[in-house]
């Protein structure tokens, strides 16, 4: 019986993690996959061929499937759904933010507050402070609601350049 070696799957690049990661959060958002239109507006790509490259190199990879005659024709593999269990740059961004925010004002955010603060919606915030709370970084509660810190976001390699680039220092 002859058995094939495993596959060694080649790192995303930054532009790769990106694109991934769009379609994550698009997945999480929505509960669909987004389509060569909605991924170009989210990702500034003009050129559904652009796109599609992005989509062939996710695939070779072995992050998703992806069946072009299909409008919403991305899937996630298993790879790509272990990988989304780590912080994304806009998780460890956000704590950051509420850990500044708690040390310069001495006491922690209010859910409103820290909504202001970020320029979004508190519907949107309340999607990212919950996958923050999910990876047990944060707690909120109270009345008005307070963010708690609890531990930072372990990281990655997708998250340590963020620090490592000098946004969080």
């Amino acid at each position: 019986m002859i058995h094939s070696a495993p596959t060694v799957r080649a790192p995303l690049t930054d532009r790769q993690a990106s694109v991934l990661e769009t379609i994550q959060e698009f997945i999480e958002r929505r509960g669909i996959s987004p389509t060569y239109r909605e991924l170009g507006e989210l990702l500034a790509i003009n050129s559904p061929n652009g796109i599609r490259a992005h989509l062939l190199a996710l695939e070779r990879k072995g992050y998703i499937e992806h069946t072009p005659i299909a409008a919403r024709g991305i899937r996630l593999t298993e790879q790509a759904e272990a990988r989304s269990s780590a912080p994304l740059r806009q998780d460890v961004e956000l704590f950051a933010v509420i850990a500044w925010l708690a040390l310069v004002r001495g006491v922690m955010p209010t859910v409103d507050e820290l909504a202001r603060e970020v320029g979004c919606s508190t519907e949107e915030l309340g999607f990212r402070l919950q996958r923050l709370a999910d990876l047990g970084c944060i707690q909120c509660e109270g009345e008005p609601v307070r963010v708690y810190v609890i531990k930072p976001p372990v990281l990655n390699n997708r998250t340590r350049s963020i620090f490592s680039a000098g946004v969080l220092t």
